[in-house]
């Protein structure tokens, strides 16, 4: 086995600051916490995703940006066939770097397909859990032959 060596560097005029912050969100332990918590469970692929600004969630100050899912299975709730949804990300003022440590952190991509969690705010839909990923990338097309809409189906058919 190998053996590392280490030098100290002397800096000078350096100030580190540790800063800790808690998010107010509590990852869901499971996907039946996750349907509990959602007023609409979809899968389908991002079409597009654009910025919406800067909104504050529950105290928090996120970047916004709304996503256009075209809708191909309802697992739980009522849908068109294409919806949009605000989601979020983390925001960093850019004066200063950050580090995380946390639940995975939501990354939907255009032309990916997902099951999303979606809650109803007001008139429009939202992630079900800001910034977490609760959703998950799927295969790139729905197995043939599967219903559309699963909400009303029987257990042993979801």
């Amino acid at each position: 086995m190998g053996c590392t060596e280490f030098r100290s560097v002397k800096c000078e005029n350096v100030t580190v600051v540790r800063e800790t912050h808690s998010m107010p969100w509590t990852m869901p332990g499971d996907f039946l916490q996750r349907r509990r918590i959602s007023d609409l469970v979809v899968s389908g692929t991002i079409e597009s995703s654009s910025p919406r600004g800067l909104q504050i969630v529950n105290g928090e100050t996120l970047n916004a940006k709304i996503a256009r899912l075209g809708v191909d299975r309802v697992f739980q709730g009522k849908t068109a066939k294409e919806l949009q949804f605000s989601r979020y990300t983390i925001h960093s003022d850019g004066a200063r770097g950050y580090g995380y440590s946390g639940p995975p952190l939501a990354d939907f991509q255009t032309r990916k397909r997902y099951l999303v969690f979606l809650k109803r705010n007001e008139s429009d839909w939202t992630v079900a859990m800001p910034v977490y990923a609760l959703d998950v990338e799927l295969a790139s097309e729905s197995p043939s032959g599967s219903l559309r809409d699963l909400s009303e189906a029987l257990p042993e058919q979801r």
